[in-house]
């Protein structure tokens, strides 16, 4: 049995109200063909929320939908991978991932927050790095299997809807029309040449940290709803996994 997973639905209003696009304009993406069609009345799940913003945020920057709308679901996705990483964004059996299975040994504080720092900022030594960990250090942050649970999570979910994007912090529309998500702005600037086509003129920066708490903020409910199977006891047990090997099973004759 594979896990379940619900995405919630919003309506027209409720979009507006967290992504501050209006239903009219909803109405009219829809029509000149930027977003599908609905059958039915229209809703939205959190892909679609997430490509309102990106699309929004691009218009905002002088780029309308007509040149955004390839670019839009790059973004989207890369949101939505981003967002996973929250506990808010799931509801139902979440906090249970993986717990058929026996998880690893947390590290001590300290480490687990040397470790987010380097995922964060790899090998960079500078101001940065010791202000960021500063912070943490001050906060309540606790070590926790969440990161390991959520990254699960993320990873069969986003299978589940033939979406691969494990993005960085920061989006980039290079000169030349290439999308790329960045993790530092300096080293992915710094990395092109004058000569290089991405380098030959503005690039379009995101972050998508402030474009999912805008989401996150002006929402007050789980975008995915997790099931896992259970045996006849109601007891989890390890599902199959999106993108597992299935058995193969003989075609009688």
């Amino acid at each position: 049995m594979k896990t379940i997973f619900t995405t919630a639905t919003f309506t027209p209003a409720e979009a507006e109200a967290i992504t501050g696009v209006s239903v009219d304009q909803q109405r009219t993406w829809r029509n000149r063909g930027f977003f599908p069609k609905f059958r039915g009345h229209a809703r939205f799940d959190v892909f679609a929320l997430a490509r309102l913003v990106a699309v929004k945020a691009l218009s905002l920057r002088g780029i309308g939908p007509d040149d955004s709308k390839d670019v839009a679901g790059y973004i989207a996705n890369g949101m939505v991978a981003s967002m996973a990483h929250e506990s808010d964004f799931w509801s139902g059996d979440a906090k249970a991932a993986l717990t058929w299975q026996e998880l690893p040994e947390l590290p001590t504080r300290e480490v687990f927050i040397e470790n987010i720092v380097k995922e964060i900022f790899g090998d960079l030594e500078d101001g940065r790095t010791e202000n960021y960990a500063q912070y943490l250090k001050e906060s309540s942050l606790q070590p926790s299997h969440w990161k390991i649970q959520s990254d699960y999570l993320k990873s069969q979910f986003l299978r589940s809807r033939n979406v691969y994007s494990n993005p960085y912090r920061f989006f980039v529309w290079w000169a030349d029309g290439t999308p790329t998500f960045a993790l530092d702005l300096t080293l992915a600037f710094n990395s092109h040449d004058s000569s290089d086509p991405k380098a030959s003129g503005a690039a379009v920066v995101l972050d998508l940290d402030l474009l999912t708490g805008q989401i996150f903020d002006r929402c007050n409910r789980a975008f995915v709803d997790v099931e896992f199977p259970r045996n006849e006891n109601g007891e989890l047990i390890a599902p199959i996994e999106y993108g597992a090997a299935m058995p193969f099973t003989r075609t009688p004759q």
